[in-house]
């Protein structure tokens, strides 16, 4: 299991990074919080400043995600 909080995502435009699909992006006061599913069905929280040109994303496009630096994720062994 990898957890990662949804401010240290970022979506990348080269083949970095995993594939996932915009359920949904929410502009919430400073930030816009995108939904995202990803290849094996795992749900994901993108969270971006609003600033510059952060905007929300269209239902069903197609992205792709990083983390903004590899410490920032954290790996756990599965459990039965």
């Amino acid at each position: 299991t990898v957890c990662i909080r949804p401010e240290h995502l970022q979506f990348v435009g080269d083949e970095t990074g995993f594939a996932g699909v915009v359920g949904m992006s929410l502009p919430l006061g400073a930030t816009v919080v995108h939904e995202v599913t990803t290849a094996d069905g795992s749900g994901v929280k993108v969270s971006q400043a609003r600033i510059g040109e952060t905007r929300a994303l269209e239902s069903g496009a197609a992205v792709r995600l990083a983390p903004l630096a590899p410490s920032l994720a954290n790996a756990f062994p599965a459990t039965l």
